[in-house]
């Protein structure tokens, strides 16, 4: 019998966070930071390991779920704790703008230069201190780079993407500027599909609202931004 790692398996669940999708799913190290998209057979194992602490209890529901026999289940179980344990994965941090955690709240930085900082509690925003004083355009885009990382503190997750309505399904076009999102959307809508948001579609899991044109609240997040340098509330839950 293939003994499989003991580290990862009593840990699993608080380490590991797994969105499943009938293609299979992704997985996310909360330690490491590194993602992974598994096939469906992973997805399976990655949900029974969630589940347990128990080696042999996860053994055993690997081969049951899977149809496979003792050793090719401590195989497979073997394979996906290797693959997720793998060493983090650290890239540059692409862009001219950069959010960080500092203190008990958060700073935005432009380059080497500090612009603005954000209150954990009120999550109010200002000017960072020290800041050079700007013009309202570069504090609009200043705000702009901010806005979709409030929003993730607030359980919203906004996309660099373009997105649309077809079918009952809403389908996102993510990818680089230039890469042809809103090209593609508009295909999309030109064959019948209900257009949605041009570059920021936002999501919030479970909230049940009426659907909104996303490119309203990008208008009024431009206005927002026109404010003095202090911009105080919860981020918007809007969609």
């Amino acid at each position: 019998m293939i003994q499989t790692p003991s580290p990862a398996i009593g840990s699993f669940a608080e380490r590991y966070l797994l969105a499943h999708f009938p293609s299979g799913g992704v997985i996310v190290d909360l330690v490491t930071g590194n993602y992974f998209r598994v096939n469906t057979s992973a997805a399976v194992i990655c949900e029974i390991l969630r589940s347990t602490d128990d080696r042999a209890r996860a053994l055993s529901h690997v081969g049951q779920e899977l149809g496979i026999d003792p050793e090719e289940a401590g195989r497979a179980l073997s394979g996906v704790i290797a693959t997720l344990s793998a060493p983090s994965v650290r890239g540059e941090i692409q862009g001219s703008y950069h959010f960080f955690p500092a203190g008990d709240g958060y700073e935005l930085w432009h380059g080497d230069h500090r612009v603005l900082q954000v209150d954990g509690g009120s999550l109010e925003i200002r000017l960072a201190s020290g800041a050079e004083t700007t013009n309202v355009a570069q504090l609009e885009l200043y705000v702009r780079a901010l806005a979709p990382k409030l929003l993730f503190q607030g359980g919203v997750t906004v996309l660099h993407a373009s997105a649309c309505l077809a079918a009952g399904t809403l389908i996102a076009f993510a990818g680089l500027s230039g890469a042809g999102k809103t090209t593609t959307a508009k295909a999309f809508g030109d064959a019948g599909a209900r257009g949605l948001s041009k570059g920021r579609p936002r999501f919030r899991p479970g909230l049940q609202r009426r659907q909104r044109n996303c490119d309203q609240h990008q208008a009024k997040q431009h206005r927002r931004s026109r404010s003095p340098a202090s911009w105080r509330g919860p981020p918007p839950t809007w969609i």
